[in-house]
């Protein structure tokens, strides 16, 4: 990946018209929602969703990863995790392929809160895995996990 295929974080707001965004997210977690409905009822599917999980942390973290909305700009607390901003595979992506990723980041653009899901994923479904956060402070770790 090159560096000019990053998106500038402060100019990630502005790629999609107001509320556009808060749309895409309601209406995906209406989705998810039906999808978690029959899953319950279907244990043979059930076994099929563990078995991609566990194979694509992407499709895991796209379809089984919800986020608490901390600013209030949402009319519901809960929603799933916003893949739909543009940098979001590219982070998955590069932290799957590189065995270090270091990112220079502004506050806000879900850097943090990706890695600890992914690390998440990789706690769940892959045995024998250590997986260390660092952050400022103890009490800053502890909040990401």
């Amino acid at each position: 990946m090159n560096e000019e295929d990053w998106l500038d974080p402060d100019e990630v707001g502005d790629c999609w018209p107001p509320g556009h965004l808060e749309r895409l997210l309601r209406a995906r977690a209406l989705a998810l929602l039906k999808e978690r409905a029959v899953l319950e009822q279907r244990p043979d599917l059930q076994a099929q969703a563990r078995a991609l999980c566990q194979q694509d942390a992407y499709f895991w973290l796209s379809r089984f990863v919800w986020t608490i909305d901390q600013h209030g700009e949402s009319d519901f607390s809960t929603r799933p995790f916003p893949v739909e901003l543009p940098y979001v595979q590219d982070l998955v992506d590069a932290w799957l392929e590189e065995p270090v990723v270091w990112i220079a980041k502004s506050r806000q653009i879900l850097a943090s809160w990706t890695f600890t899901a992914l690390n998440v994923w990789l706690a769940q479904f892959h045995s024998g895995r250590l997986c260390i956060f660092q952050s400022q402070t103890l009490v800053h770790a502890r909040e990401l996990i």
